[in-house]
């Protein structure tokens, strides 16, 4: 059974915010993303974050798609404010100006029900929009395998290579060019969680050859891990006895 307790650590928001959250409708994956950003900033006592990819992804168990739709869908509203680091990953951080927070619109209902579908003038009801070629924005994507990518996605994509390159061995850094073409392959196929958990896997099983059996073994190249990932998943690390 869950115990949390406030001196584990808590995250000091204002009753006034609450008030003000309370008040707000957000649709619920978007409520959940804003959480992860106010954990990750008020939650450390910060007024902005870097927040990667991957750390919205496990803490919501959100798709990526999803995680960038809730994430427009705040900017939208002003209730987040984003921005660029010197090293292209996103800074996060909150609105707390509710003043300036924009509500989403009130769902119209045509007519109540018992009442004819025509307006109280006799007219007859409008029909339902119809996009047509003329009205449809279309969006900068990329098609792959019948799923399209918009071009903010690859960014985030991007993002998150960089994060990976930037912290890998020196030793096994080769050809950044290739290794970024693979790593992209396989975020549009939708394995960045499941690399991810591999990653974490070999970083372990490195770990285990130096400590535990006095071998500092090279590391593969990235490239060839982004392949190889998948016998990594699970290896966990255990102290030697």
């Amino acid at each position: 059974m869950a115990s949390p307790q406030k001196e584990d650590g808590y995250t000091a928001i204002a009753n006034e915010i609450m008030e003000a959250l309370a008040s707000i409708r957000i649709p619920g994956e978007a409520r959940q993303v804003l959480d992860v950003i106010l954990r990750k900033t008020y939650g450390w006592n910060k007024k902005e974050d870097k927040i990667s990819l991957s750390q919205f992804r496990k803490m919501t168990n959100l798709k990526d798609h999803h995680i960038l739709r809730c994430r427009k869908k705040l900017i939208s509203m002003n209730l987040i404010t984003t921005k660029k680091g010197k090293d292209g990953a996103v800074i996060y951080g909150f609105q707390k100006d509710y003043t300036k927070w924009k509500p989403l619109p009130k769902r119209v209902v045509p007519y109540q029900k018992g009442e004819s579908a025509t307006t109280k003038k006799g007219n007859r009801p409008l029909p339902k929009r119809v996009d047509t070629k003329d009205t449809i924005t279309k969006p900068s994507i990329t098609k792959q395998k019948g799923i399209d990518f918009t071009k903010e996605m690859l960014q985030l994509f991007e993002q998150e290579f960089k994060r990976y390159w930037d912290e890998y061995d020196p030793r096994g850094k080769q050809n950044e060019v290739y290794a970024k073409k693979r790593f992209m392959a396989l975020c549009k196929a939708g394995k960045l969680p499941e690399f991810d958990k591999g990653y974490i896997g070999y970083a372990n099983f490195l770990k285990h050859k130096r400590i535990n059996e006095g071998f500092d073994q090279r590391p593969k190249y990235f490239s060839t891990l982004v392949t190889d990932y998948k016998e990594y998943i699970g290896f966990e690390y255990k102290p030697p006895k």
